[in-house]
């Protein structure tokens, strides 16, 4: 193949072929690809002979094609990712590139412990051009990889996970309400809280506007409201908008219940349809029925059911405000133990590390 084509205008694999052969950097090796979608095709790397175990790496997308108005999704996601760079929640963006075939060769002295910067990345990508921008790695997949490793057997995801997840999805929408702007590089983490003078008119009107279980990463939880030992982040921006007719919030919670419960009832799909739940149509069908008992999925704790139907009503203006989201998801994730629950025997420490490390982090099981 020749060095000079445009390799962003061939099909994934022999893109990705293309970047195994000719991807040259003094740093930087590639790895493997991690996926593709409608705008962009998205490679991770790792730090050449690095001391440091487990080595670093990180995640490089492209834009596909070179049609303007694909390549301006990867710009509009590189411009919300510095705006919420820092949320604990939201994936962390490492170093950007509006062109990444005119990048100039960096300059580093001989010494080997110069600390080696994300965006010496971005040289040596022989045939490519666009956007391009280096993320953090998340490598345990998405929600969806999830999803399909459970559909297939009698299991179901302990409510606690559940709860754990809705926060996660939660915090990650304050994230898009309050955008942190944290430098890139300062390796901020800043757990979404609302602030004092919060109000839904303070909100930021930022939808993300492909909310859903492929767009949600999995990574190892380092925090107290993740003691299941897992916590999830909000990945693929360049839908989002807070342009003319965004709502925000209310957009953002109904995707961050939907998504749950999607993930709560994986068999049934996600809701096409709607149903009536304490006198108001709602989307969460697979969850609710008939509005009368005995509702579907019975271990379902009867608190997360109340919140994500509430979360998914059809009119917006019903839905809980995020204050109260985050209050129903927080005090749930801090009190409610294996004895809150229809089933305690699979909501235990154990019960839950088991599910954890059989399903996320593919732990073979004896």
């Amino acid at each position: 193949m020749s060095r000079s084509v445009v390799a962003n205008t061939l099909g994934p694999r022999a893109f990705f072929e293309h970047l195994s052969q000719n991807y040259e950097n003094e740093y930087w090796e590639y790895e493997k690809r991690l996926g593709f979608g409608a705008f962009g095709f998205t490679a991770l790397l790792k730090r050449k002979g690095s001391s440091v175990q487990p080595a670093q790496r990180m995640a490089v997308k492209f834009a596909i094609g070179t049609d303007p108005r694909r390549r301006q999704t990867l710009h509009t996601e590189i411009d919300v990712l510095k705006m919420v760079n820092g949320a604990s929640h939201i994936v962390s963006i490492l170093a950007s590139c509006p062109n990444i075939a005119k990048v100039t060769a960096s300059r580093h002295s001989g010494d080997n412990n110069i600390l080696i910067s994300a965006s010496d990345a971005f040289e040596g990508f022989v045939g490519i051009d666009g956007p391009a921008v280096a993320l953090e790695y998340l490598e345990y997949g998405d929600i969806m990889g999830l999803v399909n490793k459970i559909r297939p057997t009698d299991r179901h995801v302990p409510n606690r996970i559940l709860w754990s997840f809705f926060l996660c999805f939660i915090r990650a929408s304050v994230g898009l309400a309050y955008p942190s702007r944290q430098p890139i590089g300062s390796n901020a983490r800043i757990l979404e809280e609302l602030p004092s003078d919060h109000s839904p008119a303070t909100e930021s009107p930022m939808e993300h506007r492909d909310f859903n279980a492929r767009n949600i990463m999995l990574a190892v939880g380092d925090e107290p409201e993740h003691e299941i030992g897992v916590m999830a982040k909000l990945i693929d921006f360049g839908l989002a908008t807070d342009g003319v007719g965004t709502t925000g919030s209310p957009t953002n919670i109904f995707d961050a219940a939907l998504t749950t419960s999607f993930l709560a009832a994986p068999k049934a799909g996600i809701p096409n349809t709607t149903c009536m739940y304490q006198e108001s149509s709602t989307k969460a069908v697979n969850l609710v029925g008939t509005d009368e008992p005995p509702f579907p999925l019975p271990w379902l704790d009867p608190e997360l059911r109340d919140i994500l139907a509430r979360c998914m009503y059809v009119h917006e203006q019903q839905r809980p405000t995020l204050q109260e989201a985050l209050q129903v998801a927080r005090d749930a994730v801090h009190s409610k133990t294996a004895t809150s629950f229809q089933a305690p025997d699979m909501e235990t420490d154990s019960a839950v590390n088991a599910f954890v490390q059989e399903f996320i982090f593919n732990v073979p099981q004896q």
